[in-house]
């Protein structure tokens, strides 16, 4: 039985949601009173904020391929963005080591994302990039003169 190959459309469409209300919740999370914040039994707060950067910039990068420089720069912008934010929250304190490993989270996720395209979906980079119109050409090569 032959598998059939997932849609690429519907994977970054799902991708974009999964970024989009992964970013809500971060900021949420972030900068909700301190036992508002969710939490994940067993995992330490470095590696939530970790793992919560790494989810979302991994999605976006996967469902906007061509624009990973742009989502890296705004997981910087965001993280240090929210940690400053949170010096102004009464039951909160803003730190920049928490900043780092949102960033870290962040580029990790990118880099991923951008792996995971080039390993699993060669032929599903993003639309217009010289790959995408490599495969065009080839599937439109006349087979036979």
């Amino acid at each position: 039985m032959a598998r059939s190959r997932p849609d690429p459309e519907l994977l970054r469409k799902v991708a974009a949601a999964t970024g989009w209300c992964a970013a809500l919740v971060i900021v949420f999370a972030t900068l909700s009173p301190i036992g508002a914040r969710p939490h994940i039994a067993g995992f330490g707060a470095d590696l939530e904020r970790f793992l919560a950067f790494f989810v979302t910039a991994g999605a976006l990068a996967f469902a906007y391929p061509r624009r990973r420089g742009w989502i890296l720069l705004a997981v910087i912008g965001v993280a240090v963005g929210l940690e400053v934010a949170q010096s102004f929250a009464p039951t909160r304190h803003g730190r920049a080591p928490d900043a780092v490993v949102k960033v870290l989270g962040g580029l990790v996720g990118v880099l991923f994302a951008a792996f995971a395209i080039k390993l699993r979906m060669p032929g599903a980079e993003a639309p217009g990039s010289v790959p995408a119109r490599a495969a065009e050409r080839i599937t439109r090569w006349p087979k036979s003169r």
